[in-house]
């Protein structure tokens, strides 16, 4: 099954910085679809964790991590990870 996440995995794997700053709306236009209302009040949706399907299908799996993130203005940091290595997990 696709991944809603995928695009975003994509998005990022294309990305030339090692830091990247999104807001919440200009995720949800790189997905086509609207994050969950979690995503606008608890920090642990975007956690670094293997085990959340936006984390393992999108960030993470296009070596990037989560950074201060703010709710209040729906905006999140991105970092590279060791992007030498493409991920091998599929959507």
């Amino acid at each position: 099954m696709r991944s809603k996440y995928a695009p975003f995995r994509r998005y990022l794997e294309r990305v030339k910085a090692n830091r990247l700053t999104l807001t919440f709306t200009e995720i949800e236009e790189i997905i086509g679809a609207k994050l969950p209302s979690s995503a606008f009040h608890y920090l642990e949706w975007w956690g670094n964790d293997w085990t959340h399907t936006q984390a393992s299908k999108g960030w993470l799996a296009a070596q990037w991590r989560t950074a201060d993130v703010n709710l209040n203005n729906g905006v999140v940091h991105f970092y590279g990870i060791d992007r030498t290595h493409k991920s091998s997990r599929s959507d």
